[in-house]
């Protein structure tokens, strides 16, 4: 949790909301997602997470790809983005304190622009092409 109205800011194992850290974690997050602005910028972000010993790679990544598809439906239908991301792995058991794989990452907020038309098919619109990048890469923060 980033930045939700009447929620304390930290990290949370759900269900059941259990606070496992308080605090501003938006650096972190957005070391793990490659130092993308996005995963600092969300109102919060969804890590879906498991220990691959328990289910198979299969299973978990079809569950996880589920939640994450309700989680996308549920942000535009109430008008606001979502975003998966990347992640770097290696990253995923320092921020939690187990050892847990990564699935998915989701960033979830209310987006700084909004979703125009692609155009109809045979007909595309130009689209702009973003001129800033990544932020210099530095060293985790969990080191």
């Amino acid at each position: 949790m980033h930045g939700v109205e009447d929620v304390e800011p930290g990290l949370d194992r759900w269900p059941g909301r259990q606070q496992l850290l308080s605090g501003d974690l938006r650096t972190m997050t957005m070391w793990v997602c490659w130092d993308a602005d996005l995963a600092r910028d969300a109102a919060f972000v969804v890590l879906g997470a498991t220990d691959l010993a328990t289910i198979g790679d299969r299973d978990a990544l079809l569950a996880a790809g589920i939640v994450e598809g309700r989680l996308h439906i549920a942000a535009y239908a109430l008008g606001i983005g979502a975003s998966v991301m990347t992640f770097l792995n290696t990253e995923i058991e320092p921020l939690l304190g187990e050892p847990l794989a990564g699935l998915l990452f989701t960033c979830v907020g209310v987006p700084t622009y909004r979703n125009r038309s692609g155009g109809r098919p045979g007909a595309p619109v130009t689209v702009d092409t973003p001129t800033a990048g990544l932020t210099e890469f530095g060293e985790s923060p969990f080191a």
